[in-house]
């Protein structure tokens, strides 16, 4: 019976031994090749960026966007992991980086929450982030950017940390909330031109319209208000090489003067407008300058590069009248004619300007591809004529079996005696032309008082596609 007893009880033992000794192995084996460790990076290796949103009080949002701690495999057990702000190793980043980060005090960064994030069991990425604060506004400028250096560490050394990716340094930038001024077609100036004709005074645009504009999406609605501030001028004319002077007193009407940024919108709905009333008031020969800027007031500071608008105006004398209607009189022989151009295309469409006056609609002149300036093509009639206005065609041409228009959709017109002094009669604005050569497009140029001169200038101001260009051109008197 002792015997029996004495084998169950070493037989126990043995039991015992092999059940601790697999269950060492099993721990040995689980902690293999494990350790904590920071992801490489956000924007560079061992750095991540994290950007806030700063207004005139501060701080107005801070990144939520930090980073998580990684593990090289599963583990049985929770793994904790604690944070720090370690400021000495500042220097080692501008060391390797070649840059010079602003020094700072402990006590003006922290971390959201405690620091301290928590790889779950079975899982290799920790549920939280490690996302930086700041602690106290007044002693961040936030005109810089800053390193924090963030050292990781295991309580315990449970589970040891890579020495490698041990410390990942934070990048923290600013971003101001600005509001700016802004035309619908961008940058800020707009021109306002009083095309002064005989039949009285026509402004375009009626309304000079631009809108306000932030930089990033604001919480709440914003209204932005602008000031007339003609001491901005003088800057003007020095930054531009410009003669400008103020608009004449009571000739404009402000009809807008505040307008609403929408919560989490970029822009403005509504927009500020200025109208030119007493267009009388504005002498041709001059140039006039009406500055406005953003009022600097409420939780938004203006862009100090894009809070002015300048609406510029200048008088046009106009004897070309913009409706382009049909000009009747007498077709001017052109016998003897000239035509000279400044620029003429000699590589594709073979044409000269003297083919302007041969009555064949598939030849004429074109200015050379893609001209720097806006070319000029002036006739000289010979003689003095009184003159109603124009027709003209575009240029019909082919290259390698392709069909091309070479036209002019906006011309400045100018008479001269003697070719030497040149009158400005106006502008003509049309669209692109059509046709072909057996049926070509024909528009005209319609004067309002008969001009008489022997030369013509006209130079195109804008065009269709590759080049400006004439197929025909006949004047009426």
């Amino acid at each position: 019976m002792k015997r029996i007893e004495l084998i169950n009880i070493v037989s126990l033992l043995l039991l015992l031994v092999i059940m601790s000794t697999f269950s060492c192995k099993k721990d040995v084996i689980n902690k293999d090749g494990l350790f904590v460790y920071a992801p490489a990076g956000k924007i560079t290796y061992d750095t991540w960026k994290d950007t806030y949103l700063v207004t005139r009080n501060g701080v107005q949002s801070q990144s939520s966007a930090g980073f998580p701690v990684l593990l090289t495999r599963p583990f049985s057990n929770d793994v904790q992991v604690i944070a720090r702000i370690d400021t000495s190793l500042i220097a080692s980043y501008d060391s390797i980086n070649k840059t010079v980060s602003p020094r700072f005090n402990t006590d003006i960064f922290g971390f959201a929450g405690t620091g301290t994030v928590t790889i779950k069991a079975g899982k290799t990425v920790s549920a939280d982030s490690i996302t930086i604060r700041i602690t106290d506004n007044s002693k961040v400028d936030f005109d810089k950017s800053y390193i924090i250096p963030v050292v990781l560490s295991s309580p315990g050394n449970e589970v040891p940390v890579s020495n490698n990716r041990q410390t990942m340094f934070v990048n923290i930038s600013f971003t101001k909330i600005n509001t700016s001024l802004s035309g619908f077609t961008g940058g800020n100036n707009i021109p306002v031109i009083i095309n002064r004709t005989p039949d009285g005074d026509a402004v375009s645009p009626d309304i000079a319209a631009f809108q306000a504009t932030i930089n990033t999406v604001f919480p709440d609605n914003l209204d932005v208000n602008i000031v007339q501030d003609n001491t901005l001028i003088e800057g003007y004319n020095a930054a531009n090489g410009t003669a400008c002077i103020p608009f004449p007193a009571n000739a404009y009407t402000i009809l807008q003067q505040k307008v609403s940024i929408p919560a989490n919108a970029l822009a403005s709905k509504d927009s500020f407008k200025i109208q030119v009333s007493k267009p009388q008031a504005f002498e041709p020969g001059k140039t006039y300058l009406l500055p406005f800027q953003i009022k600097d007031e409420g939780p938004v500071a203006p862009s100090e590069k894009n809070k002015v608008m300048y609406i510029t105006l200048t008088v046009k004398s106009q004897n070309i009248d913009p409706a382009n209607g049909t000009v009747t009189g007498t077709t001017i022989n052109r016998a003897g004619w000239k035509g000279t151009a400044n620029s003429t295309d000699n590589n594709y469409s073979n044409g000269v300007p003297a083919d302007v006056f041969d009555n064949n609609y598939a030849t004429g002149w074109q200015s050379a591809l893609f001209p720097n300036q806006p070319p000029d093509f002036v006739i000289d009639m010979g003689n003095v004529h009184t003159i109603k206005g124009f027709s003209f065609t575009p240029l019909y041409w082919s290259f390698f079996g392709s069909a091309y228009i070479s036209d002019a959709t906006s011309i400045a017109l100018y008479s001269s005696t003697d070719g030497v002094n040149w009158f400005a009669q106006g502008d003509y604005n049309g669209t692109a032309l059509t046709g072909t050569a057996d049926k070509p497009d024909t528009r005209f140029i319609k004067c309002y008082q008969p001009i008489k001169a022997r030369y013509f200038k006209f130079t195109v101001l804008k065009y269709s596609n590759y080049a400006a260009g004439f197929g025909e051109l006949n004047a009426f008197e």
